[in-house]
């Protein structure tokens, strides 16, 4: 019997090759995740800015009836995560987990707002929809039995928390 030590070496070849592609692979999940919450970390940051707050304030003061230009912001903002989560920049699960309180208030506050400038635009906020709905099923997935419809006592606390965020 004869040992064939160039078959050997294309094996162990082969072999290295394919811990080096899983290797690779590995490190670049890992550096897309931490870039990732790297992202979420600056996106909360600015929600929570000064700026934001009092566009906060300003959005809410005309929710749920109407809209205003502060709305416009604050849902082209979850319109922005909608769009990074939708690419995979961000992981759908630390975004429940960061803003779906805000963006379930938001949207369900703003849906009338939102009909009417779909009027004259049908596609605003598409990636805000989709977020909703991946937040949901994430919500569902944690939940079983939870119901994201808002309580009015629910509305009410979420507004004036809104109207009350501490501006310095």
């Amino acid at each position: 019997m004869t040992i064939d030590y160039n078959a050997i070496a294309a094996y162990a070849a082969l072999a290295t090759a394919i811990v080096a592609i899983l290797t690779i692979w590995y490190e670049y999940r890992r550096s897309r995740f931490a870039l990732g919450v790297e992202l979420i970390m600056k996106l909360d940051d600015r929600f929570n800015s000064k700026e934001m707050q009092k566009k906060r304030q300003i959005a809410v003061e005309s929710l749920p009836n109407k809209g205003n230009p502060s709305t416009s912001e604050i849902l082209d903002f979850f319109e922005l995560i909608g769009l990074l989560t939708r690419r995979g920049a961000i992981d759908e699960e630390i975004v429940w987990n960061t803003f779906s309180y805000s963006i379930y208030y938001y949207y369900y506050l703003a849906r009338e707002y939102v009909k009417e400038v779909r009027k004259s635009d049908p596609h605003m906020w598409e990636n805000l929809d989709y977020l909703h709905r991946r937040l949901d099923t994430v919500n569902k997935r944690r939940y079983k039995d939870s119901d994201l419809l808002p309580s009015e006592a629910d509305l009410k606390q979420f507004l004036e928390e809104e109207k009350g965020l501490l501006v310095n």
